[in-house]
């Protein structure tokens, strides 16, 4: 009765869609402030855990009344491991142990310990135990991330299994038993995501590998793919260390900074004024007839041509094609200062890597790094042979290169003429913070 295919119709139709689209946005909003004010009121309107259970009653057609209370069959089993845990004589495997020889079960009918079909190996539930010791609840609290509600500030309507008192007690067992845990350090490695080997005529991409063996680990990066049936490895050590020297090695030097900018100060004139403002009439008319692209898949819709999931499929392609062609023309209608701008911050960082490398930790080091190159590449014997830099650094030392040496080689970069749109903001962001 709309008639969607006309013009009005549509129109109304696009109305009826935001108004359904609201009411969901409103029952949504609703629901989350009736479980914010239960909480707030002491009640729990979630899942209980473990040694308790969700009631409920009618009062009326429709209205319930909705509660937590003490489960009779599991709440013994969870007061003894809290018993097991204050003595600070247990560890949560032991605790599991004890509960599985004891005959008790988990609310889900799962064992507390129990014996892998396949491997005979024991294991327990002592992750499970674990979350269920740390969890407030127990203590008669009501505690919500989501809504700000903190230990201590809304007390519960249910029964506490234990006093506030035995619960922060068990929390510090707990932390101690955690400090005194033997961990092997994790590995930062260097250059992941950015490690290639050469072997041959291909390149495989490496990955950090920490294998570890006599309470030692050793540290590797490593093939994923085999070649000649085993994967390639090298010690990381023996990599990282190259990194300082490589990047003094691709670092321009100051005096020919002067040079180098007015270089492309001249190049990116030229290359931002060429065919701009064609450019941008074709993407325009372009994102019209997106537009109506978009229109003409509503009155499909609505007169039965399409089915729902073949238009949300659709309707996100176009999705990205208006994204894309808006970026085009951001992009083309930027003025040319602003990509003089992030040349300029890419010039003072290149020129000044090796020093700013040697002041950052090394998950920062490992960013600057990715910010630089694309690809650091070595050969068989670990050594850096070759290397692959982002945009704007490659054009950056393809000039400086050009200017330090009339017809000589380059140093491992390609010569490359410089494209605006490919340089992003972040690196000023990253640099100066």
């Amino acid at each position: 009765s709309l008639h969607p295919e006309e013009p009005d119709g549509f129109f109304m139709f696009l109305i009826q869609m935001g108004m359904a689209q609201r009411e969901v946005d409103v029952m949504a909003q609703r629901t989350r402030d009736g479980t914010e004010a239960k909480m707030r009121a002491g009640g729990w309107p979630n899942q209980a855990p473990e040694g308790y259970r969700n009631m409920e009653r009618l009062i009326k057609s429709g209205k319930y009344e909705r509660w937590v209370e003490s489960d009779p069959k599991h709440f013994p089993p969870v007061r003894e491991a809290w018993d097991m845990l204050l003595t600070d004589r247990f560890t949560l495997n032991q605790i599991c142990e004890e509960l599985a020889s004891r005959g008790y079960t988990r609310s889900s009918g799962a064992p507390w310990a129990w014996n892998t079909p396949k491997t005979g190996q024991r294991s327990t539930a002592k992750s499970k135990l674990h979350h269920m010791l740390n969890n407030p609840f127990y203590a008669g609290w009501v505690v919500s991330e989501a809504f700000g509600i903190q230990f201590g500030d809304v007390r519960g309507d249910w029964e506490p299994l234990v006093t506030t008192e035995e619960f922060e007690k068990g929390i510090a067992i707990l932390k101690k038993h955690g400090a005194n845990k033997s961990r092997l350090k994790r590995h930062n490695y260097l250059l992941r995501n950015l490690l290639w080997v050469q072997i041959g005529k291909r390149q495989y991409k490496m990955f950090g590998s920490t294998p570890s063996g006599r309470s030692r680990s050793y540290s590797y990066y490593i093939t994923h793919t085999k070649h000649e049936g085993s994967k390639f490895h090298k010690n990381s050590q023996l990599v990282d260390e190259q990194i300082p020297t490589w990047l003094a090695g691709i670092t321009i030097d100051a005096n020919l900074i002067p040079s180098i900018k007015e270089k492309y100060e001249a190049e990116i004139r030229e290359a931002s004024e060429t065919d701009k403002n064609a450019d941008i009439e074709s993407l325009k008319n372009r994102l019209v007839h997106l537009q109506q692209e978009e229109a003409k898949l509503g009155r499909m819709v609505v007169i039965g041509k399409l089915s729902d999931e073949t238009y949300d499929q659709l309707r996100e392609e176009w999705r990205d094609k208006v994204r894309t062609t808006k970026i085009h023309i951001r992009e083309l209608e930027v003025e040319a200062s602003k990509y003089l701008d992030n040349l300029k911050v890419a010039l003072i960082l290149i020129s000044k890597a090796p020093t700013l490398y040697n002041r950052l930790d090394q998950n920062q080091q490992n960013k600057l790094l990715q910010i630089i190159a694309k690809r650091i590449i070595i050969n068989q014997q670990g050594q850096i042979i070759q290397y692959d830099l982002h945009s704007p650094f490659s054009y950056l030392i393809a000039l400086a290169t050009e200017k330090s040496s009339s017809g000589g080689e380059g140093n491992g970069s390609e010569q490359v003429q410089y494209r605006p749109p490919v340089y992003s903001n972040y690196l000023k962001i990253v640099f100066f913070s």
